[in-house]
């Protein structure tokens, strides 16, 4: 699985729990077809550096609950 949350770094992140993305633009673009992707809690959105839309087919995406990550 990919890991990404708001305490992450795109630029040297690995994507594991120890080391996550900060952006799901930058799990998804690590990720490939049928992949899990784990969001930790947190906002996801243009002002945090996601770049939508992005093209998910396939893969499995799972926050922290619905009242604590947020996709817009």
């Amino acid at each position: 699985s990919i890991v990404a949350g708001p305490t992450g770094n795109d630029g040297t992140g690995r994507g594991t729990q120890d080391s996550p993305f900060r952006s799901l633009t930058k799990a998804v673009s690590m990720a490939s077809h049928e992949d899990f992707i784990s969001l930790a809690a947190g906002e996801y959105n243009i002002a945090n550096g996601e770049d939508f839309p992005l093209n998910v087919l396939g893969m499995k995406i799972s926050g922290a609950g619905r009242d604590a990550t947020t996709i817009s």
